[in-house]
């Protein structure tokens, strides 16, 4: 009898939660709350069906030095409540196009079929849940959204998640909201101690020492990556923050990468390339994840009940942490 190695497998369904941008509401305060809930729901459901139903083409987002394009064909929403408050779970289809390689092969018949440049490598299974969020007790109030991204095991590493900024973006016009710097280092401050703190550092770079003397009198090309990667845990605030400010990588490389995980499971990620000048991101998110069976991974993962499900426990528990 032959037995099934992968069947008591687990694997890790990440859910990172944004933050978007804020808007103002002049609503009078009679309106605040589950009405004003329903106001922001049926804002986006409207977004969604003029974007579906729309003749101005996909939105589509690309990355640099990558040929191929990202893009949104088409959105379902549904309904729901979690902890009494009304939520939209988003199904999008998304989808990669430019593929300059690669083919699909049959399982049965074997048949290969060679992608084509505008061909389509589709998905529908792009989870994502929008929780409305209200502040203020005086008008005007300030309104937006919690996104929640399930990012299955079956997708690439953050390919949901990019697709949930390109949605936030340029379809709902709610960007998912970027720390500033001064906030950033004062709530690493306040926290004192740092869980972890992880640094990554690579560059790519030209260099023809690397090519045998034999073969340099030949037409040539050749690029040296290097990467670096470290794990700190228990940080003090203090270090993390001569960490964040620390430029000296510039002189052996173009890109360092530092994210600070705290113990309420918020997440700062800061971003520095150089290149002819220094280049600086920061990113606030809340990362989350929970396990699932390889049963689990064939029959549930994609049940919008089981997405739900899951959805709220992470919800309920970044809620009674940073909904204060």
């Amino acid at each position: 009898m032959e037995i099934d190695k992968n069947k008591d497998k687990e694997y890790n369904i990440k859910v990172p939660v944004f933050l978007t941008e804020e808007k103002e509401s002049t609503e009078d305060k009679d309106l605040f709350g589950n009405t004003m809930s329903s106001q922001m729901i049926s804002t986006v459901k409207m977004q969604i069906e003029a974007y579906n139903n729309g003749k101005n083409g996909h939105v589509t987002s690309d990355k640099r030095s990558k040929t191929s394009v990202t893009g949104v064909n088409k959105i379902e929403c549904t309904d729901h409540q979690i902890h009494g408050t009304e939520c939209l779970l988003l199904q999008v289809t998304a989808y990669r196009t430019k593929l300059y390689d690669g083919y699909y092969q049959g399982d049965e018949d074997e048949s290969i079929i060679v992608f084509k440049e505008n061909d389509k490598l589709c998905s529908d299974t792009h989870f994502i849940l929008l929780y409305p969020k209200l502040t203020g007790l005086k008008s005007p109030h300030k309104i937006f959204w919690y996104v929640l991204v399930y990012e299955d095991p079956a997708k690439n590493n953050e390919e949901v998640t990019r697709v949930a900024k390109l949605i936030m973006k340029d379809i709902l016009k709610y960007p998912i909201r970027n720390i500033k710097e001064p906030s950033l280092l004062e709530t690493l401050k306040k926290h004192k101690l740092i869980n972890q703190v992880e640094i990554s550092l690579s560059s790519i770079s030209e260099d023809d020492n690397e090519v045998d003397v034999y073969l340099q009198n030949y037409k040539h090309t050749c690029k040296l990556k290097k990467e670096k990667k470290m794990l700190f845990e228990n940080i003090p605030a203090d270090i993390a923050e001569q960490i964040f400010n620390d430029d000296g990588f510039i002189h052996d490389y173009n890109k360092k990468q530092v994210k600070f995980l705290l113990a309420n499971k918020q997440v700062f990620t800061m971003t520095k390339e150089y290149r002819e000048n220094l280049k600086k991101t920061l990113e606030d998110s809340f990362n989350y994840s929970f396990p699932v069976t390889q049963d689990q991974i064939k029959d549930d993962i994609f049940k919008k009940d089981f997405i739900i499900d899951k959805l709220g426990d992470v919800l309920q528990n970044f809620l009674s942490i940073n909904d204060k």
